[in-house]
C-alpha cells in the first residue's frame, strides 16, 4: 500500500492512526503519485486558546496534524509557528515533534494574534490550530487547513477540521471509517486538490 508505509515507528498510536487512514484513502484512489508540499503549522496560544480548548484536545489536534504531515510533507520542510511574536519561526525536523507540541506551547495571556505572518512563503501550504481563527490568518494567498476546537462563528471557506467529541473518540478508536474524510479533506486541501475560494 502506498500510503501505509512502515517508518512511522516513531509516531504516536493516534498519529498512527491518522497516518494509516490516510495511507488506505489515497491507496483506494490508486494514486501512488503523492504531492508532498513544504508546511508551515501555526498554533494559536493566546489567552482564548486556554479557556476553550483543554489539553487533551490540543494533544489530539497534535497527533491529527503529525499523522497527515507525515504522508503529505516526507522529505519535505516543516516549520512551526505561534500567534506570539516572541516565539522565532522553526523548523521542526520531523511530524512526530508536531504531536509533543502540547507539552511545548502553553498557552499565555496575550489576546490576538501579533505573529508577522509574512515570514511564511506563499508557495507553503499551512495547517493552523486553532479555536478562533483570525481574519489576518485567513487572508493569507496559502493552501490553508485549518483545526478548530470550536465550531467556526463565522462561515469562511476555508477548509476546516472542527474536533468534536465525536472525531476525537474516533481517533482515539482509530476508527479508519470515521477519520477516511476528515484526513482525506486535510490532506487535499494543503495539496491544492481541493478549490480554495478567493477571499
Amino acid at each position: 500500500q502506498a500510503g501505509d508505509v512502515s517508518n512511522d515507528s516513531s509516531l504516536d498510536t493516534e498519529a498512527s492512526g491518522i497516518r494509516s487512514a490516510l495511507g488506505r484513502s489515497i491507496d483506494k484512489d490508486g494514486s501512488t503519485d503523492v504531492t508532498r508540499v513544504n508546511v508551515t503549522v501555526l498554533v494559536d496560544k493566546t489567552a482564548s486558546m486556554k479557556f476553550s480548548t483543554d489539553r487533551d484536545t490540543f494533544e489530539t489536534m497534535c497527533s491529527f496534524v503529525a499523522g497527515v504531515l507525515s504522508v503529505l510533507s516526507s522529505g519535505h520542510s516543516i516549520s512551526l509557528m505561534t500567534s506570539s511574536s516572541s516565539d522565532p519561526r522553526i523548523r521542526v525536523e520531523n511530524p512526530e515533534e508536531i504531536s509533543s507540541l502540547a507539552e511545548r506551547i502553553i498557552p499565555v495571556r496575550e489576546v490576538g494574534w501579533n505573529s508577522d505572518l509574512h515570514q511564511i512563503p506563499p508557495d507553503e501550504s499551512v495547517v493552523v490550530i486553532s479555536d478562533d481563527i483570525p481574519a489576518e490568518v485567513l487572508k493569507l494567498p496559502n493552501r490553508m487547513h485549518v483545526l478548530s476546537s470550536r465550531k467556526p462563528l463565522v462561515e469562511h471557506q476555508t477548509s476546516t477540521t472542527y474536533f468534536d467529541p465525536m472525531l476525537i473518540s474516533a481517533i482515539k478508536n482509530h476508527d479508519q471509517r470515521l477519520l477516511a474524510a476528515p484526513v482525506r479533506q486535510m490532506f487535499d486541501a494543503l495539496t491544492g486538490s481541493a478549490p480554495r475560494e478567493d477571499h
